[in-house]
């Protein structure tokens, strides 16, 4: 009796085992790519911000929008000389910790969610273009955006 008690103990055992572990979907266990949650509309929102310099420009880019595409492109709306209307980016690596913009801008990224992203970058004489960007542009900058 003992064995039968214990065989059938061991079968339960096992058909629960064999149910918790079908239940679970394989992409609830699948770390997401922190590399894809940048790819979409981000904007100032209630939250963000522009600084230059340590001082506030927010109310110069108050409708800032910039959307990062997955197949490396960007457009922005009023970027002013900040940003350009559209261009290309790209990752430098295989982290989270910097992206290239048009080529030769480098943006470090210090946080980013899935609803935030905060960036660093210093546009300096290098990455001034006679198509918008100008020496009142120059300057370390901080932004803060949230996702559409």
């Amino acid at each position: 009796m003992k064995k039968f008690f214990t065989g059938k103990l061991s079968v339960a055992a096992l058909a629960w085992f064999l149910l918790l572990t079908s239940a679970c979907n394989d992409d609830d266990n699948k770390p997401e790519n922190p590399q894809e949650f940048i790819k979409k509309t981000w904007h100032i929102g209630a939250t963000g911000y522009v600084k230059k310099d340590g001082s506030a420009l927010t109310s110069e880019y108050a409708n800032l929008r910039v959307t990062l595409k997955s197949d490396g492109t960007y457009s922005t709306i009023n970027g002013k000389k900040l940003f350009f209307p559209s261009g290309i980016w790209n990752w430098v690596g295989t982290g989270t910790g910097q992206f290239l913009v048009d080529g030769d801008l480098s943006v470090t990224v210090t946080e980013l969610t899935k609803t935030s992203l905060k960036i660093k970058f210093t546009m300096d004489e290098d990455h001034v273009n006679t198509s918008g960007r100008t020496q009142a542009v120059l300057g370390n900058y901080e932004v803060a955006l949230e996702a559409e």
